[in-house]
């Protein structure tokens, strides 16, 4: 069970990494984190609810993020603006 735990939360968070470097342009430092912390929530918000895992599939998790993005500069091609 341990094992398997682990192959889920590396999983989870490989998804979260991948779809976050396709967001913010492969700039995953920590300021760029905290200046867009709301997209870091939104996207974590899309990959799990309650403790139960939504999706783990990056490109499918970037559209969803994307679409709750009312202000989409790149339309939609991906990216949202880095402040």
């Amino acid at each position: 069970d341990t094992a398997e735990n682990e192959l889920v939360l590396a999983s989870v968070l490989d998804a979260l990494v991948e779809t976050l470097a396709g967001l913010l342009r492969n700039r995953l430092d920590r300021r760029t984190l905290l200046d867009n912390l709301a997209l870091v929530l939104l996207t974590l918000d899309e990959v799990v609810d309650s403790g139960i895992i939504l999706e783990t599939n990056p490109q499918a998790l970037r559209r969803r993020v994307m679409m709750h993005s009312t202000d989409d500069p790149s339309g939609g091609q991906g990216g949202v603006p880095i402040t």
